[in-house]
């Protein structure tokens, strides 16, 4: 019989904190799910430790070679089963009644219309001892519901390890671009929020652990990945007719180009960060103005 959730843990070389990863989710209150860990080549510990936790609903996939998390996530999909899918990364935790509550949101908020539905938390930081920091990911304030499309075009405000949704919602929108090796996530959000309505559950049920020195490393390839999938779903916007207003437009471009702006004077390689620039105006400019 189908689990009512597959949950999908991409993971490379993360001996460290996989185990509690992996375990907050087995440990959840709602224990009809199946976990499907993707060992995306890993050359530490990783498999050795993954191989010693004994549970029925526990799948380990292991990749000859890197894939990258998008491609790697695809491949949990193609293993998922669940009528929902959610995600956790190797790394953070989850509170134990992270899907119980999830689900019952779910159904609340489903029972008022047709529409389907993707249902997302609020995230608190831990350090990298699991330490509780005393801050949320997100402020409360930029955590919206409903039709949340143009409060994502200003940030990105989902946190991957949040989102429980439907497996078909998932699988109509394409998965993951495996092209994109950071902020593939925001580019998924952008690709369901066009379709479908957003709900947040104002709690933290996500624990998301923040790595000293890793977020500097990251700052300009996750904005310049924040970028890349602004122009890639405004391409997709502008294919289907949905960017004729002039008005509409020209509020993309001030969009892009400011998030263009903000990842150009992060601090980083500046050959890269001035190829982002070059790649947003051509981008632009081509065909009188289209994105």
């Amino acid at each position: 019989m189908a689990p009512l959730v597959s949950v999908i843990i991409p993971t490379y070389s993360s001996e460290k904190h996989v185990l509690s990863a992996v375990n907050s989710v087995l440990a959840q209150s709602m224990p009809d799910l199946e976990v499907i860990v993707i060992d995306d080549a890993s050359t530490d510990k990783t498999a050795h430790l993954l191989a010693e936790l004994d549970d029925d609903r526990l799948t380990v996939v292991r990749c000859d070679e890197n894939l990258g998390p998008s491609a790697a996530r695809n491949l949990g999909l193609a293993y998922a089963r669940g009528t929902f899918v959610a995600f956790q990364d190797s790394d953070d935790i989850w509170t134990s009644m992270k899907l119980e509550k999830q689900i019952r949101e779910y159904e609340r908020e489903k029972g008022r219309d047709s529409t389907e539905i993707v249902v997302y938390s609020a995230a608190e930081l831990i350090d990298e001892e699991g330490r509780n920091l005393g801050k949320w990911l997100w402020d409360p304030s930029f955590l919206k519901q409903g039709d949340i499309f143009q409060a994502l075009l200003v940030r990105n405000f989902i946190a991957c390890q949040s989102v429980l949704v439907k497996r078909h919602v998932i699988e109509e929108v394409g998965g993951f671009d495996p092209s994109m090796r950071y902020a593939e996530d925001y580019l998924l959000w952008l690709r369901l929020a066009r379709r479908y309505r957003f709900c947040c559950i104002l709690e933290p049920l996500v624990r998301y652990r923040v790595h000293s020195g890793s977020l500097t490393k990251a700052r300009f390839p996750m904005r310049a990945g924040h970028v890349e999938a602004l122009l890639k779903i405004g391409g997709e916007l502008n294919d289907v007719g949905e960017l004729n207003d002039a008005g509409e437009r020209n509020k993309w471009k001030r969009q892009i180009l400011a998030r263009t702006a903000v990842a150009f004077l992060t601090p980083g390689d500046f050959a890269a960060r001035s190829g982002l620039v070059r790649k947003v105006v051509r981008k632009i400019a081509r065909n009188q103005g289209d994105i």
